[in-house]
């Protein structure tokens, strides 16, 4: 199936539009979003012990770092704590995580275990997300934010510690790929190579000096 193609969509669509349409028509309850967190768990422990099954499990991509499995966490301290900004996160970031996988998966092989149980615990993301969005009152603050904050550091700590090819949270993809040592002039480099569409590599790399230059004397 190629990505994007008439089916891809399809199954895009029926993994958003129908958690969305079914959230939008259930009343606030906290059932709900008990059952929808353990759930989750109930997915992702299947996907672990499938892995280990089937010998395919591998340290270095499979530990339930990535911020779907982590945001799992985050609710299960929610249900004990009832902190409103934890409830604030569920629901954003429950929606945009799922909402991204869901449209960045390559559903090929489509029926496989892990392309299935990666969309069905997305939707269900998605389904978690509006629902909290429509059915709680949203304070989104700082603390959300640190949340995410935290969240990186463990993937990065993990991608630290194990090597071997890790790229929990893909830091290594879209953050450190290209940096040694990390200074002024490398993040600014880092920086103009996905923002500076027209410019040559040697203007690219003479405006990153110079801005390196600026950011130095602050």
């Amino acid at each position: 199936m190629a990505l994007y193609s008439f089916k891809h969509l399809l199954i895009i669509f029926i993994s958003i539009i129908i958690p969305i349409l079914w959230a939008f028509n259930i009343k606030k309850n906290n059932m709900v979003l008990k059952i929808g967190l353990y759930l989750l768990c109930v997915l992702e422990l299947i996907r672990i012990v499938f892995l280990l099954v089937t010998d395919d499990f591998q340290i270095n991509k499979d530990l339930s770092l990535q911020l779907c499995f982590t945001y799992l966490i985050v609710g299960f301290i929610y249900l004990k704590s009832n902190k409103n900004y934890l409830l604030s996160y569920l629901g954003a970031f429950g929606l945009l995580f799922g909402l991204s996988a869901i449209l960045l998966r390559d559903p090929n092989p489509l029926l496989c275990f892990d392309t299935v149980q990666c969309y069905i615990y997305h939707s269900i993301m998605v389904f978690l997300g509006v629902y909290i969005i429509k059915n709680y009152k949203m304070v989104f603050n700082f603390k959300c934010i640190m949340i995410i904050w935290i969240q990186i550091l463990l993937g990065l700590i993990a991608n630290i510690i194990i090597k071997d090819g890790a790229n929990y949270i893909f830091l290594n993809s879209f953050v450190f790929s290209d940096i040694i040592i990390v200074t002024p002039c490398c993040l600014v480099n880092l920086f103009s190579k996905h923002l500076a569409w027209g410019m040559s590599s040697r203007n690219a790399c003479s405006s990153s000096c110079k801005s390196a230059r600026v950011f130095a004397r602050f």
